[in-house]
């Protein structure tokens, strides 16, 4: 997989079937598990110069079939990767690892705002920060589906048809409807 923006492009590689661990021994390993099953090649290159590497690094995890997820900011230049129940903030010029957050819960997807990014776990949300602080992280009875920014709030989906409203600047709970309304024909 390749994200490419303006300034840099990252490479996405799974090496799980042709991994071997004396030729990638020298790169810095973000570790998601203790119990590695995949690994994956992270590689930064220059936007400008495509053929100059500037970093590399191994991601391991423990799931196979769940590829980690990139969310790539161009101001302040950082990468948050999420991986099984973790997330890596790297600098993205560097590759230095800035901050690694454990999560409670599977890490799902990311999604951002103007001026935050929401880490949507199972059940459990995450606010961080444009420059990689957490802000709050709320928690949720049923595995979630969907998440919806709406103005100043969240609108979280669980499994259930469960819908709540999360205040976006304290992670509250601002209302739970009990079930979603079905449309009968």
């Amino acid at each position: 997989m390749e994200v490419s923006q303006n300034q840099y492009i990252l490479y996405l590689e799974n090496l799980t079937e042709a991994f071997t661990n004396q030729y990638y021994k020298g790169l810095k390993r973000l570790e998601a598990t203790d119990e590695p099953r995949s690994y994956w090649l992270l590689a930064c290159r220059s936007g400008t110069d495509k053929k100059k590497t500037l970093w590399k690094k191994l991601l391991l995890q423990n799931a196979r079939s769940i590829q980690p997820t990139l969310l790539e900011l161009d101001s302040p230049p950082l990468l948050y990767l999420g991986v099984d129940e973790v997330i890596f903030i790297l600098d993205s010029p560097t590759g230095e690892l800035l901050v690694r957050y454990d999560l409670g819960t599977p890490f799902l997807w990311f999604h951002s705002s103007e001026d935050q990014i929401f880490a949507v776990c199972e059940l459990e949300i995450y606010a961080f920060t444009l420059h990689g602080g957490l802000k709050w992280t709320t928690n949720f009875p049923d595995v979630l589906k969907n998440v919806v920014k709406k103005n100043e709030h969240l609108e979280v989906t669980d499994l259930s048809d469960r819908i709540y409203r999360v205040d976006v600047l304290t992670g509250k709970t601002l209302m739970r409807a009990s079930q979603a309304v079905s449309s009968s024909p």
